[in-house]
Order: C-alpha cells, then structure tokens, then sequence
C-alpha cells in the first residue's frame, strides 16, 4: 500500500465509508497512509475499523469447507 493507491471498502464500521466506494490512500501530515473518508477528514489505516482491498488486487476469498474424513 502506498499514497495514490486506490482501495475499495469491503465492510463499513461507519457512516463515513460506503462499500463498493473507492477511497484514496493518503498521506497525512505525519506521513502516515491514510484513507480519506465522505465527510473529506483523513483516518489513519493502522487504525480504520472499515476493511478494504486494492482496486486492482485480489478479491478476498473464503475458506471452503473442508469434509470430515471418513476412517
């Protein structure tokens, strides 16, 4: 991750994100990576309790079930 990267919200703890959205990876006053929410103020992402993913990267995947062995 680094600043200019674009990332989309996967899960929203807040009204400030929206999934589905893209959102800005910024870098604030104290160097920090840092997501820019709706209402325009800057969260760091060491500290978003929303989960994002890469614009261009890998979609998060479940785990499939695994069957239970037959001894």
């Amino acid at each position: 991750m680094k600043a200019g990267d674009i990332y989309i919200c996967t899960y929203a703890a807040s009204p400030w994100y929206e999934v589905g959205k893209e959102y800005p990876i910024i870098k604030n006053d104290k160097e920090e990576l840092c997501v820019m929410a709706k209402d325009g103020l800057l969260d760091p992402v060491y500290m978003a309790m929303s989960k994002f993913r890469p614009k261009d990267g890998p979609r998060e995947r479940k785990k499939a079930p695994t069957a239970p062995s037959v001894a």
